[in-house]
Parts: structure tokens; C-alpha cells; sequence
């Protein structure tokens, strides 16, 4: 949640304008939550299967290092100049 707040709300601003910033996150929040959710159950599963930590907080890990690149790869639109 550290970043997710007050820079989510900025980027999306950027990226798809004011305007409908709102129901932009209100279609993304539902997918966030449920993989919040989610993820410390799949890492109990793991654990119950594995009988250790190591390797599910490798995955958590590299997934969060992935979607850190993913978003620093998005580009802002180019804004057209109405001739």
C-alpha cells in the first residue's frame, strides 16, 4: 500500500486523464484485491506442500520486481494538438 496511494491516483491521471479516474480504479480494484487476497494463501499452500518459505517469497519477490519494470515500461500518451 506504500506506493500504491498517492502515486496509482497521479499515474492514472496522466495516463487517462481526470475525468474518469474514478471508474478507472473502481475496474482494477476488484483484480487488486482479489490478488491481495489471494497471495498469502498461495504462499501458506506452499508452504503446507513444501514445508518452506525461501522459495514462495523468491516468487512473491521477482513478481514484484516484474511489475515494477512493466510499469516503468508504459508510456505516457502523446497528447494531439488540435490544428
Amino acid at each position: 500500500m506504500g506506493r500504491h496511494d498517492p502515486h496509482a491516483r497521479g499515474d492514472l491521471g496522466q495516463l487517462f486523464g481526470r475525468t474518469h479516474i474514478g471508474a478507472i480504479r473502481g475496474a482494477g480494484l476488484p483484480f487488486s484485491f482479489a490478488l491481495g487476497a489471494l497471495a498469502p494463501w498461495l504462499v501458506g499452500v506452499h508452504v503446507d506442500v513444501f514445508g518452506e518459505y525461501h522459495r514462495a517469497l523468491q516468487i512473491v519477490g521477482v513478481l514484484n520486481v516484474l511489475s515494477g519494470v512493466l510499469i516503468y515500461l508504459v508510456r505516457p500518451p502523446q497528447r494531439q494538438i488540435a490544428q
